[in-house]
């Protein structure tokens, strides 16, 4: 439960959520602002149905409403059950672990220390 300065035991609200240090998780995921407060924005402002189930996936990202697998180490055995992701491509947590993917594989190139890459505009633009 989340408590906060005002007067009632717990505030509706929720507490402001300070600015997370360098290297640690915030305290409050965009999954976490979705599920207290999305019911009440949706409720005010219209979205269209791909909006909503952007919405809907976020809120159940990694959780029991998605699912859930065990991970077993080979090696003794050990089991950790991990909940499913919603692979959304504008979901926050799916997108850090594919970009943390792509930069371990980038890592696994190798190239020649002389190349050099440059970029250009896109002359579609």
């Amino acid at each position: 439960m989340l408590s906060c300065a005002c007067a009632q035991e717990v505030c509706p609200q929720g507490p402001p959520a300070p600015p997370a240090p360098a290297g640690r998780r915030p305290r409050f995921e965009v999954a976490d602002v979705f599920r207290l407060w999305g019911e009440r924005y949706r409720t005010e402002h219209p979205l269209w149905p791909d909006q909503l189930k952007v919405m809907s996936l976020i809120q159940r990202c990694r959780t029991a409403a998605l699912g859930s697998h065990l991970d077993r180490c080979d090696a003794c055995g050990y089991e950790l059950p991990s909940y499913n992701s919603c692979r959304n491509r504008h979901c926050p947590k799916c997108q850090t672990l594919a970009k943390d993917v792509s930069c371990r594989n980038a890592r696994k190139i190798s190239c020649p220390s002389d190349t050099s890459i440059s970029s250009s505009p896109c002359p579609t633009r």
